[in-house]
């Protein structure tokens, strides 16, 4: 056998025996690099529209809150979520799947913040080219596309020649969602699973967070004027739960310290880049696959609320009320009058469909669109846009008006609840809004 083929075999079984450590290497601050061009992908997006606004006999404007002319509205951070996805099938006859790859990409846009948004998408770019190529920019390697590619066609092989019966299809997939947007923090949360054969897959999160002011990616030391006071408050909050907390001590595995040691040395080190990020709830710290606990607990969390933080995390990293009210309306994108409402941006659910006016009348804080599907409830299968806040301006959707149950919902925060609503075919059969329909099957 090849030297090279031995080489890449003993990769892949470090990869599988060490849940996915290549694949997830943590990626630390990166230094000026010169990257090669991405991969080209085919674009679903196309460019927005001139500005557009709905016919006047739409349902009239949500009364704005008393204090609408004192809200911050500044520096809206647009999130807008593509996909690059790749299919291999066998050598021999091209008819069996033998891998699926594929990345998803946020791009960012922060209002009156260009150089703030191309430093976070140059980073972005940056972990794409390192998930496709498996190169090293000197923030870390992944396992790439080629070398996962070879493998499978070696994987095929092997079962065809030796008649085996095994898994022939390989996969990596990395997912993105934002877990925190506003006008002081951009929270990026990366999972990725694969599976190279063997039992199971493996599967790990990384977490990404940006100062949406200056587009710097924020260690933990950046969030407080005294990093080791922090640490040693982040280290007691989690050795405090796993104390009090008996379904977090079964979960973890003390067996590989040394005698005297304790859960302080074990959650210490997750104290790392990559290991957490700022949720709309608190500070998330997560161990990796394997590393605190085993394959069947899963990876272990925690959430430190915001309001345990107050006073241990400079207020500029927490967050604040969401005031104002709105809600959203919606109307096909040949009906609108031109000049009169700001389109901020095209949204795609990356099928063939019609094309839509968003409209936000008055205003709402945490937008998402997320496509799904529907039965009692909605279930995401991916998020496709995110913004901090929208008032009175749109989005142009394009997506498959359904005839049955819903694909697409809206969610959001007005008067600082969540609310949500579905895309669905109204009575005269165009586009309409509601918080549920009823479910059939």
């Amino acid at each position: 056998m090849k030297k090279g083929f031995v080489l890449l075999l003993t990769m892949v079984m470090a990869f599988s025996l060490c849940a996915c450590e290549q694949g997830l290497a943590t990626l630390e601050k990166l230094d000026d690099v010169e990257l090669p061009p991405l991969p080209e992908v085919t674009e679903e997006v196309t460019p927005a529209p001139e500005e557009q606004a709905p016919e006047a006999s739409e349902a009239p404007a949500a009364e704005q809150p008393a204090d609408y002319e004192e809200l911050d509205l500044a520096n809206r951070v647009c999130v807008n979520i593509g996909r690059t996805a790749y299919t291999e099938y066998d050598p021999q006859n091209g008819s069996q799947l033998i891998l699926n790859f594929s990345y998803e990409t946020p791009r960012v846009q922060i209002e009156g913040r260009p150089e703030a948004a191309q430093a976070i998408n140059d980073y972005l770019a940056m972990l794409d080219e390192t998930f496709y190529t498996g190169n090293d920019y000197g923030a870390g390697s992944s396992m790439g596309y080629n070398m996962l590619l070879e493998l499978a066609q070696d994987n095929y092989s092997y079962a065809v020649n030796s008649g085996t019966e095994m898994s022939l299809e390989y996969s990596d997939t990395r997912s993105a969602s934002i877990a925190r947007v506003d006008s002081a923090v951009l929270s990026i949360l990366y999972n990725e699973a694969s599976y190279t054969g063997g039992a199971h897959g493996n599967y790990g999160s990384r977490g990404y967070v940006f100062d949406v002011e200056t587009g710097a990616r924020l260690s933990l030391e950046d969030l407080s004027g005294d990093a080791a006071a922090l640490s040693s408050f982040l280290v007691d909050y989690m050795v405090n739960t796993v104390e009090s907390d008996e379904s977090y001590a079964q979960r973890i595995d003390l067996m590989e310290l040394t005698e005297g040691a304790g859960y302080a040395d074990v959650l210490s080190p997750l104290l790392r880049d990559g290991s957490w990020y700022l949720s709309g709830e608190g500070l998330v710290i997560f161990s990796d696959l394997y590393e605190i606990s085993s394959y069947a607990a899963g990876p272990v969390s925690f959430t430190i609320p915001y309001a345990e933080l107050d006073g241990v995390l400079d207020a500029k990293w927490l967050p604040q009320d969401k005031p104002g009210e709105g809600r959203f309306v919606i109307s096909p994108m040949d009906q609108v009058e031109d000049g009169t409402v700001e389109i901020i941006d095209l949204v795609s659910d990356g099928r063939e469909g019609e094309s839509f006016c968003l409209r936000c009348e008055g205003t709402v804080q945490d937008v998402k669109i997320s496509a799904g599907q529907y039965t009692d409830v909605f279930y995401e299968t991916s998020a496709l846009w995110y913004a901090s806040h929208m008032s009175g301006c749109a989005v142009q959707l394009e997506a498959r008006l359904p005839d049955g149950l819903p694909e697409l919902m809206i969610s959001y925060t007005s008067g600082g609840e969540p609310h949500s609503v579905l895309l669905t075919r109204g009575e005269d059969g165009g586009p309409a809004l509601a918080e549920n329909v009823e479910a059939v099957g």
